[in-house]
């Protein structure tokens, strides 16, 4: 054992004098263990080698099956190798040192490759467990998960599909986010939702389904509410003026009912009702809503009453009343000293004829006159004397002028009746 000069000689007896190379005799490497036994497919896993007759030199190697690393000298019983890189799978193989990388050790310890555990990720010689939001198929990294999945737990080997009612915008996702307010996400997997909001209604945070009718989900689109319309992709039920991800005021004259679409929205206000802006409301007394798409209702006119809610058209007074004035729910008797032979006054404008004198709800100028009682008193809201519906004959020994109120004489009074001069009658 030991070193030696190399001479060569071209003639068999003069040798070489210069360039003499030095060749070393060594005793054969013994290997006697390996720490540790097991190392990663792929990567670099440190390798503490044991043994005997190991040398400080640059051809220091050792060998795991087919793939060869330059060793790191310790001391003449022990060596750091690098080993994994080119292996892959998981597989058992032989380990060998050698002092001159060419001639390997008679011994051969046998140490095991594995594969990077799925749910880890290697990117040395150890395995790290794979954060939330990735997953990790047992290569040197983590992958995060793509848009549309998440993944809450560690140590997982796939990502999960958004759920219904969530999504997941953005790579890399722990959990994942509500549905935002108006839109619908009604499948999995979505990394924005899938649709607006239908039309006539407004969807919530989390909203699920598109199918508004769908009573078994709570989540799901709610109607627009009364005297409000909605276009796509509406957040709430508060109303802001013009901004339509809210819902907005329908025309006045027009019916909202909930869950409308347009401005229209069912269409025109119907006869006997008024319309402003969000309500639907009934026609009161003393006014009338006649047609349709009535935004207020209008006021009886002179001569016409209304006595009832509803109504798409006043009433004229019947005879033996008046209605002055508008907006009246019900008409007055006719005034005494005229006759209301007509229907539909507003006052009273025929005068009492001469020669008689006329108390209230007089129906004719005729004393004479045919009157079909029952059906004036049928006609009439309130109550009506009978007796007073002709005119009466002026008083004996006096005289009536037209529009005599009374049978009462007061002489000068010309709304009552005045005695004759002497020598008349």
């Amino acid at each position: 054992l030991g070193e030696i000069d190399v001479s060569v000689s071209g003639n068999g007896r003069d040798m070489s004098s210069i360039n003499a190379v030095t060749f070393s005799y060594q005793v054969p490497p013994r290997i006697s263990g390996v720490v540790p036994r097991v190392g990663l497919s792929g990567g670099r896993s440190p390798i503490f080698v044991t043994g005997t007759n190991f040398v400080n030199s640059t051809s220091l190697t050792c060998r795991f099956g087919q793939e060869i690393s330059q060793a790191t000298f310790l001391s003449s019983r022990s060596m750091l190798c690098i080993a994994g890189l080119e292996q892959t799978g998981t597989r058992t193989v032989f380990v060998e040192v050698s002092n001159n990388a060419k001639d390997f050790s008679d011994q051969r310890l046998l140490f095991h490759f594995a594969q990077c555990p799925s749910g880890s990720y290697c990117p040395d010689s150890e395995a790290i467990t794979c954060p939330r939001g990735a997953f990790c198929g047992g290569g040197k990294n983590f992958t995060l998960c793509p848009p549309g999945t998440f993944q809450p737990r560690t140590g997982q080997a796939d990502c999960l599909p958004t759920p219904v009612g969530f999504i997941s915008p953005d790579a890399g996702a722990m959990v994942p986010m509500t549905c935002p307010r108006g839109a619908v996400c009604d499948t999995t997997g979505l990394s924005v939702p899938s649709k607006l909001c239908p039309p006539g209604h407004y969807c919530l945070e989390g909203t699920r389904t598109s199918n508004f009718t769908d009573f078994s989900i709570a989540e799901r689109p709610l109607p627009c509410p009364f005297g409000m319309y909605c276009a796509a992709g509406v957040v709430s039920d508060s109303s802001i003026a013009y901004n339509f991800t809210t819902p907005q005021q329908c025309y006045s004259g027009y019916v909202c009912e909930p869950g409308s679409i347009t401005p229209q929205g069912s269409g025109p206000c119907p006869p006997g009702h008024y319309c402003p802006e969000g309500e639907q409301l009934i026609c009161p007394k003393r006014m009338y809503c006649p047609g349709v798409a009535n935004a207020e209702p209008k006021p009886c006119l002179p001569g016409e009453y209304n006595s009832e809610f509803g109504k798409d058209s006043c009433q004229k007074c019947p005879k033996g009343t008046i209605c002055p004035g508008f907006a009246r729910e019900a008409p007055e008797v006719c005034t005494p000293g005229f006759v209301c032979d007509t229907e539909g006054l507003a006052v009273a404008g025929t005068r009492c004829p001469a020669g008689h004198y006329c108390l209230e709800n007089t129906v004719t100028a005729d004393p004479l006159a045919i009157i079909d009682v029952d059906s004036i008193l049928a006609a009439s809201p309130i109550a009506l004397n009978v007796d007073n519906f002709r005119p009466k004959p002026c008083p004996p020994t006096t005289f009536c002028t037209e529009g005599v109120t009374t049978n009462v004489i007061l002489e000068g009074s010309f709304k009552q009746p005045q005695p004759c001069k002497e020598g008349s009658f």
